[in-house]
């Protein structure tokens, strides 16, 4: 069994943020019966499948989608789950967690950018041209309930600790 200090999770699309998915959601649908109340007492086919539809989508929003995007730290690497593919990065291949940010040090969106090592068996032809164009070879969307600068932090501080803890050296 893994103890708190070896595994991480931090959940993607927090409270908040599926709340300002909702509310639109649900306007709609009050305003779809407010106007057409009549048409919906009748329980026709278009109405049931809207129905459905909505209650298809909150369930989506409130118990797929938090449970299938998530960032797990462990101490041999991060692994990231987005909703049809996973990765994992051991820290010793990765380096230099940063948040992109332009020339008046303002960030440049909700992201995490990283390298990989030269000789990283990740390190694709793909990803060098990558490289070439934008100056990172990874990105990581700051939508697990923290800030870019925070998820930085936490990346930063974990890839230490555990290549320390490696490589035999004390904190």
């Amino acid at each position: 069994m893994n103890s708190p200090d070896d595994e991480v999770v931090v959940l993607a699309f927090d409270v908040r943020k599926t709340f300002m998915i909702a509310v639109p959601l649900i306007f709609m649908l009050v305003v779809s019966l407010i106007f057409d109340f009549e048409d919906w007492l009748r329980f026709e086919v278009g109405n049931v499948a809207t129905l459905a539809a909505f209650a298809l989508c909150l369930f989506l929003l409130w118990i797929v989608l938090p449970r299938c995007c998530y960032l797990r730290l462990q101490k041999d690497g991060f692994e990231i789950r987005y909703l049809v593919r996973k990765r994992f990065f051991p820290w010793d291949e990765v380096r230099h967690f940063r948040v992109p940010r332009d020339e008046e040090g303002r960030p440049l969106g909700e992201v995490v950018i990283f390298d990989l090592i030269d000789d990283s068996p990740l390190l694709t032809d793909e990803l060098r041209g990558f490289y070439d164009a934008t100056g990172y070879h990874e990105m990581i969307p700051a939508i697990y309930g923290i800030s870019a600068d925070e998820m930085q932090e936490l990346l930063n501080s974990w890839r230490e600790k555990h290549m320390r803890a490696r490589w035999g050296f004390s904190s």
